[in-house]
C-alpha cells in the first residue's frame, strides 16, 4: 500500500502542518479524523526521546490560529498535490530557493536541532512550557510510538474511518494498562 503525507496548507503564509501519514483512503477524511502532527518531546524542551501527539485542545488552537494567519484560506490534501498546485507557473529553481529560504512549503512541525520547532512556536507557545512538555511526554494517550506498537500487536485496531488515535480502543488501552483515567491538561476540560 502506498503511503501519503497529508498536510493542511496555508494559502497566505505558504506554510503547512503535517496532519497524517498513511493510505490514500485518508484523502476523504476531514481534518478532525487525522491524528495531527507528532512532535519530538526533546525538541519541545523535554528530557525524553518520545514522539507525542497534541491534546485535542492544542490541536483546536493550532488549527484556529493557523486559519487566522491565512485569511485567504487553508487546504487539506496530500503534500505532493498541494505542492504541485501551488508551485505551478514557477520554475523549479524558484520553488527550491523559496523552500530553502523557508518562504514556501515549510512544515510547522519541522525541527531544527538547535531551535526546536521555530515555525510552530508562534502558533502554539503553550506547549513549550516545561510543565506542559513534562505532562505531554508522560501521558501514554499522546505517545505516538506506543500507539504504533499497540496496533502492531493487535491491541488497538487500525481503522479506515478515522485515525486509531481517536478510538475508544486506544483510550481504553491507555486507561487499562497505564491508569490514565479522565485526566486532561490543567485548566482544560476533557472533551473527548
Amino acid at each position: 500500500m502506498n503511503k501519503v503525507i497529508f498536510v493542511l496548507f496555508g494559502k497566505d503564509t505558504l506554510e503547512e502542518i503535517g496532519v497524517s501519514y498513511g493510505g490514500l483512503y485518508r484523502e476523504s477524511w476531514s481534518l478532525q479524523q487525522h491524528p495531527g502532527p507528532s512532535l519530538l518531546a526533546k525538541a519541545l524542551g523535554g528530557r525524553q526521546d518520545r514522539s507525542c501527539y497534541l491534546y485535542p485542545q492544542h490541536l483546536e488552537l493550532l488549527y484556529a490560529r493557523f486559519g487566522q494567519a491565512n485569511p485567504g484560506g487553508v487546504e487539506l490534501g496530500s503534500d505532493s498535490l498541494i505542492e504541485h498546485k501551488y508551485s505551478q507557473g514557477m520554475s523549479p529553481d524558484i520553488v527550491e530557493q523559496l523552500y530553502e529560504k523557508r518562504k514556501m512549503f515549510v512544515a510547522l512541525e519541522s525541527t531544527d536541532e538547535d531551535l526546536g520547532y521555530p515555525h510552530l512556536k508562534p502558533y502554539l507557545p503553550e506547549i513549550f512550557a516545561p510543565e506542559m512538555v513534562a505532562i505531554m511526554q508522560a501521558d501514554p494517550w499522546l505517545n505516538a510510538r506506543l500507539l504504533v506498537q499497540a496496533i502492531a500487536q493487535g491491541d488497538v485496531p487500525d481503522r479506515r474511518d478515522f485515525h486509531p488515535r481517536w478510538s475508544q480502543e486506544w483510550r481504553s488501552y491507555c486507561d487499562d494498562r497505564y491508569g490514565r483515567r479522565g485526566w486532561s491538561p490543567p485548566g482544560q476540560n476533557r472533551s473527548l
